[in-house]
């Protein structure tokens, strides 16, 4: 009986899914590596410890103003189609009882002539 519920067990269990923070695509959890909130595939963790990484844009967003996040999203595809990779990360702050959440897209140091030479939509104000 015990190895029927084993069976069970196991048969029904499903495996955790993340996300690669630089390429956006599916692995099991077993397959990313993690720094800090960031989860990476092997690939891309590679290029995160090679690099050095910088800040190209950082936003707020509130519930008043969430076109600030998905522009950040927008920009992040935009460069993943252009092959320089880049990842965000997400900070929460307070300020007289709001809440919001801070946008940082980074890219490599190395990559930021050619980001500078595209045209990317600006900022929703």
């Amino acid at each position: 009986m015990i190895s029927f519920f084993k069976k069970l067990f196991f048969k029904n269990q499903t495996s955790s899914i993340g996300i690669c923070s630089i390429c956006g695509k599916e692995f099991k959890d077993s397959a990313l590596e993690l720094h800090n909130t960031l989860a990476f595939c092997s690939t891309d963790y590679s290029v995160f410890k090679n690099n050095d990484w910088t800040v190209i844009i950082d936003v707020k967003s509130d519930p008043t103003n969430p076109q600030a996040a998905l522009h950040t999203q927008n920009i992040k595809d935009i460069l993943q189609n252009h092959n320089i990779p880049s990842f965000i990360t997400v900070s929460y702050e307070s300020n007289d009882a709001v809440i919001f959440s801070r946008f940082n897209l980074s890219i490599p140091k190395l990559q930021v002539s050619k980001y500078h030479s595209l045209s990317l939509p600006k900022q929703p104000l």
